[in-house]
């Protein structure tokens, strides 16, 4: 694949991207964006706090701490106006179009075929199944996670499995689960699929994974100190398990996120929609607060199992199908390119290609956490190039069937 083509796909993600901010009135940055309200505290001396509403909850871990670290570098240069969320916007464009690019290279290392990762770069470009969202950290997350896998090949293709090598792949390893706490279960994934394919001891192996994960937790360990000193517990990445928990199970919940937003019984459970539930957490603190939340949630999943299995029947469907967004088009886009991505993925194992039980297993292991909570397209967004390279696999092949097809005649 030449340079022109390379160059034509960036520039039609960036052009790509750019629409997609059309999905939002306008960039978002508003007061029901937690990782917003925490850059805004951050910027305003008020430490990693107050991720609700801007009303003064207290000291947080709602969210791991990247994130809102950049944000808040934006409104501490530009200060809280629309400038911020510019620059933010624009950022999020920048990682859309890294994201794209990163198709191509992944295909190559995956599959060992730049043209997949071209049609899926085509098809990412063309759909697209991934919105711009200045004010979250998920297309960041997933170029992030492809970095890591070429990174991390590249790395032990150079060096194989000793202690230097396991340095920098924890290193990036922590600082991607320091940016989205669910990343931990893809990167894992990698490395033991990655050292399974060096011809190496079982020891060697082992030493190697086990340095990588100590480096990995060295990396996270002052967020979790950070969390124990001021919130009184060591919470390893976020805080707010126990909150979501009790949100999407109950009388009242659906499977989708958006349609219980809608809900006003649902909506009053939230902080950040509700004044009443704020109260709350701002007496008990946070910590207490998601305590008490988790307990309710697994009181009411212990009393009513049926129904916590039809919603989690449903929410499983609605991750990969959704059914209730911001956008018919957006919905149709993600259900297509599921579409072409389990075709991929079927190719794939016919032709037994090594990388696609890695691929299966990765996009599985990732969407487990969602089975539990209610669901929207935006969480599947840092997984979403699986399914894009599974789709781009698929459309490769088929083309390449036509033209021979053709060729014989046969069209």
């Amino acid at each position: 694949m030449g340079p022109l083509l390379l160059e034509l796909i960036a520039a039609g993600a960036f052009i790509s991207g750019g629409l997609s901010l059309l999905y939002l009135p306008g960039t978002g940055f508003g007061d029901n964006f937690e990782a917003v309200q925490i850059a805004r505290a951050l910027a305003a001396g008020d430490g990693y706090a107050n991720p609700y509403g801007g009303y003064p909850t207290g000291p947080t871990a709602h969210l791991p701490p990247l994130f809102p670290l950049l944000l808040a570098g934006l409104f501490w240069l530009f200060g809280p106006t629309p400038e911020a969320g510019a620059v933010a916007s624009s950022l999020c464009v920048a990682a859309h179009l890294l994201h794209t690019v990163l198709l191509v290279p992944i295909a190559a290392l995956l599959v060992r075929s730049r043209r997949a990762g071209a049609w899926a770069a085509l098809l990412a470009v063309v759909t697209p199944p991934l919105l711009v969202l200045p004010q979250w950290e998920a297309i960041y997350a997933g170029a992030g996670l492809m970095l890591f896998c070429l990174a991390s090949h590249r790395w032990t293709a150079a060096r194989g499995l000793c202690a230097g090598v396991a340095a920098r792949c924890g290193a990036f390893a922590g600082a991607l689960a320091l940016l989205n706490a669910i990343t931990p279960l893809v990167t894992g994934l990698w490395l033991l699929w990655l050292s399974e394919r060096i011809a190496v001891s079982v020891a060697v192996k082992a030493k190697f994974l086990t340095l990588t994960a100590a480096f990995a937790g060295v990396t996270v360990a002052p967020w979790i100190v950070r969390n124990w000193l001021v919130l009184g517990a060591p919470v390893p990445l976020r805080s707010n398990f126990g909150l979501e928990l009790a949100l999407s199970n109950n009388e009242w919940a659906g499977p989708s996120q958006l349609g219980n937003w809608r809900r006003p019984e649902v909506a009053r459970l939230h902080p950040t929609l509700s004044a009443e539930a704020r109260e709350e957490m701002r007496r008990e603190g946070e910590i207490a607060y998601n305590r008490r939340k988790l307990a309710e949630a697994l009181e009411w999943i212990g009393q009513n199992k049926v129904a916590f299995l039809k919603l989690t029947g449903a929410r499983l469907v609605q991750f990969w199908w959704p059914v209730d967004e911001m956008s018919g088009f957006h919905i149709f886009t993600v259900r297509l390119v599921t579409v072409l991505g389990l075709a991929g993925m079927i190719v794939m194992i016919v032709r037994r290609e090594p990388a696609a039980w890695f691929l299966i297993g990765a996009s599985l292991l990732f969407s487990l956490p969602y089975y539990l909570i209610h669901v929207t397209t935006r969480l599947r967004f840092p997984i979403m190039w699986v399914s894009l390279l599974g789709g781009g696999y698929f459309l490769e092949w088929a083309a390449r069937r036509l033209v021979r097809l053709y060729r014989a005649g046969a069209l």
